[in-house]
């Protein structure tokens, strides 16, 4: 689905990313897990085709649509539900009524059909998270970017938004990556785990197969601590 390959990235004399290399495979669930600062979501955005790279190569299979949805909400406030998801295919050349129609099975799919005149401000923040997530669902993407999406949202409502996560995941057939400070979560939903050290951030290790327990909790977070080594 897509590969890293020497991926660096610099802002004038800031060196930010430093010779990244990892592949991701198509259908997998990917977490990106470093300290804050050290360019996660610069990461996501060289990714998702926002930001160029300074030098490397990001090598993405041929038809592959990204989306990235961030970690607030971005919703549109005068828009209410049904004009927040129509808005990614407002432009496109297609009849009204294919349009209405995808936002309509959209709203089913994510149990907010009822709430589709509402507006943002009427939602709860799980309820709003749903309709960032079928705006961009309904684009058709095959990979999906998380920039730490439910880091606002409590802890019960973030096990139930990974448990839909990951039946869209299927029934959608999409690759995700997330960045994220979760670590039992990535634990738990992951097939692979990549950790970044601070500046300029190299690959620390690419953790597959992994189990979320928690020993494996505390080697992730001794591996996330400054001056330490990955032992693979």
């Amino acid at each position: 689905m897509l590969k890293i390959k020497n991926l660096s990235k610099s802002f004038g004399n800031l060196e930010v990313l430093k010779d990244l290399t990892f592949n991701v495979e198509e259908g997998s669930f990917i977490s990106i897990i470093g300290p804050s600062g050290c360019g996660k979501t610069v990461l996501l955005k060289i990714i998702a085709g926002l930001e160029s790279s300074s030098s490397g190569k990001v090598l993405v299979k041929e038809g592959v649509n990204p989306i990235i949805l961030w970690q607030d909400f971005k919703l549109l406030p005068w828009r209410n539900v049904y004009k927040n998801i129509l808005f990614s295919i407002e432009e496109k050349d297609m009849p009204q009524k294919i349009k209405d129609k995808k936002v309509g099975e959209l709203l089913k799919f994510i149990g907010l059909y009822a709430f589709k005149d509402y507006y943002p401000y009427q939602l709860s923040g799980g309820m709003q998270q749903r309709v960032v997530l079928a705006r961009g669902l309904i684009t058709e993407p095959q990979l999906l970017l998380l920039d730490e999406p439910f880091s606002n949202i409590e802890w019960e409502k973030t096990q139930r938004f990974y448990k839909e996560l990951k039946q869209i995941q299927r029934e959608k057939k999409l690759t995700i990556i997330q960045v994220t400070h979760d670590i039992p979560n990535a634990l738990e939903h992951s097939n692979k785990i990549i950790i970044l050290s601070h500046r300029p951030t190299k690959i620390k290790a690419i953790l597959g197969n992994v189990k979320n327990t928690l020993k494996m909790q505390r080697r992730i977070l001794k591996l996330s601590e400054p001056g330490k080594r990955a032992i693979i």
